[in-house]
């Protein structure tokens, strides 16, 4: 995998601006990849992450830097994390099929795709969402009879949801937080999926900023400027501002 040059970061917002964040993820690795989206949905979700996380790094850099609210008070509190410290080992490489016998039922489970994110990412409400994700990944039989994955009792469902976040550690990324304000810790969660996507929305205004002056400047076409490094369009930049 390699880094998205700035022609891709403008192509990849492009396309991906009116989809939901797990099509957006994998359109971000498929095109530092030079792959097809198709083929990197049945990654699990925790190998997925696994490789945005590496994506940041070679597009942006190792440091996620950003704002998040307090769950508790809502105060606005600064992030700043390190690639490695939200990298868990191992991930999963492979959505197989586990089987779990959990108070009289025999389930066969597998850990989430991108795939079923994208899917239940098309639902209307919450509570189909969850449904739907439980038809997907989840078989049960009691009895030796067929049972709806979405009836089973809370304890099952919760059962094996610990055994699948076990198995595909890095599909959960939760952090310990301390507001300064309220003075609570607090759990919040971070998606990377989302959050790459919001560093390169907040890049692209710039890109386009920059490939517009520029162009308007010294008379180059977009794919000109968007070719130059990053340092050099800042340099030709402030040089037409002296």
């Amino acid at each position: 995998m390699r880094g998205l040059t700035a022609s891709e970061m403008l192509d990849v917002f492009e396309r991906g601006r009116q989809r939901g964040d797990a099509e957006r993820a994998l359109l971000l690795l498929a095109t530092a990849q030079d792959a097809q989206v198709e083929s990197l949905a049945p990654l699990p979700v925790g190998r997925r992450n696994a490789l945005l996380l590496e994506l940041h790094e070679l597009t942006f850099g190792p440091r996620l830097e950003g704002l998040i609210a307090c769950p508790g008070c809502g105060e606005t509190l600064e992030l700043s994390l390190h690639v490695d410290e939200l990298m868990s080992q191992p991930d999963s490489e492979d959505a197989s099929w586990k089987h779990l016998s959990i108070e009289g039922f025999e389930i066969d489970a597998r850990v989430p795709t991108g795939a079923d994110l994208i899917a239940i990412e098309r639902q209307t409400d919450l509570s189909a969402a969850r449904r739907l994700l439980l038809e997907r990944c989840v078989r049960c039989t009691r009895g030796g009879r067929r049972r709806s994955p979405a009836r089973l009792p809370t304890s099952v469902i919760e059962r094996v949801g610990e055994e699948l976040a076990a198995a595909d550690a890095q599909s959960v990324t939760q952090l310990e937080l301390r507001c300064p304000s309220c003075g609570d810790p607090q759990t919040v969660m971070f998606d990377i999926a989302s959050f790459l996507w919001s560093e390169l929305q907040a890049w692209v205004p710039r890109l386009l900023e920059q490939a517009h002056t520029l162009a308007a400047t010294h008379g180059w076409s977009e794919a000109d400027v968007l070719a130059m490094s990053a340092w050099r369009r800042e340099a030709y930049l402030e040089l037409g501002s002296r």
